[in-house]
């Protein structure tokens, strides 16, 4: 199982989808705003750094310790404007459609930056990428979406995204870095994107201090299992990458996320009618709204991204 790369190609996109359920679960009732899920997601990662003093993982500095710390900074932004369109529109499956943006913002930074060229056929993936997203926003009316404003911060936080994975790619690029120190400075990078982060808005940096620390006291589990299954997530994508006979098959199949979400959520729906009688059922009634629609977009996108990959 563990040497078969279709396999584990599934999981990552299944583990990333529970961690997106969790995150509108927190939006809905746990978080006051973006800020705290940005915090959250900044800060809570350095945990991970208690795996070295216990010999778990051996950390040697990173040739490309600024490339990386910039990446997971950029990668805090990113999940900032996340958060923001999950207040907007606290439907995970749509907002993933929406993330889709970042392959053709990933396409031009690396043109720009690195002077990487394309082919013929990863234009029409790019086009294919923007029709899926172009489906969504065409049916805001009928399926009563706030696609528009939840677009306005996936824009921002796709182009942060992109830039992201153009620095992380460049640090590999130019060092033989190991992936657990790589990930250890990225996480750092992260929590200072946090702590830039937690000095904006109305709320003072004390105050959002205190509500991430009470947050974190009441739902340490949960948080910490939402990172494990995140960085398993990662693992995952990062061995099907290596075990597959093309990274583009693996893009693909990462990029169906929104169906896995859709999927996990209707089992949601029903256990709840079930056992729970209607404990929040109506929260993941939402990520199963427009279901057709989703899904002819998530394969579009699919399709696009399977060409420019």
């Amino acid at each position: 199982m563990f040497e078969n790369w279709l396999i584990i190609a599934f999981v990552a996109p299944a583990l990333w989808s529970i961690v997106n359920l969790i995150d509108v679960y927190f939006v809905s009732d746990v978080y006051r705003d973006e800020y705290d899920g940005a915090l959250i997601s900044g800060i809570f990662p350095l945990i991970l750094w208690g795996s070295v003093p216990l010999g778990i993982v051996t950390f040697r500095l990173p040739e490309s310790f600024a490339l990386l710390l910039l990446s997971g900074a950029f990668f805090l932004f990113a999940n900032f404007f996340y958060f923001k369109s999950l207040f907007r529109e606290n439907d995970a499956a749509l907002i993933q459609i929406l993330w889709s943006l970042t392959i053709p913002f990933t396409i031009l930074f690396s043109f720009v930056f690195l002077g990487d060229g394309l082919f013929g056929s990863q234009y029409f993936g790019i086009v294919l990428i923007l029709f899926g997203v172009v489906q969504i926003l065409l049916a805001e009316r009928t399926e009563k979406w706030d696609v528009r404003g939840a677009a306005k911060s996936m824009l921002p936080s796709s182009a942060f995204l992109a830039g992201s994975f153009v620095l992380s790619e460049q640090a590999f690029r130019t060092s033989r870095d190991d992936f657990f120190s790589s990930y250890l400075v990225f996480a750092l990078g992260m929590a200072l994107g946090a702590i830039f982060v937690g000095f904006l808005g109305q709320r003072s940096f004390s105050d959002r201090f205190s509500q991430v620390t009470r947050l974190t006291k009441k739902y340490f589990f949960v948080f910490f299992l939402a990172e494990l299954l995140a960085l398993l997530g990662t693992i995952a994508s990062q061995r099907a990458v290596d075990l597959s006979p093309s990274a583009s098959l693996v893009a693909t199949i990462e990029s169906l996320s929104p169906v896995f979400i859709m999927c996990f959520s209707l089992l949601a729906v029903v256990f709840s009618s079930l056992f729970l009688g209607k404990f929040k059922r109506a929260l993941y009634k939402d990520q199963i709204t427009g279901a057709v629609t989703k899904i002819m977009a998530v394969i579009t996108v699919a399709v696009g991204i399977y060409l420019v990959k």
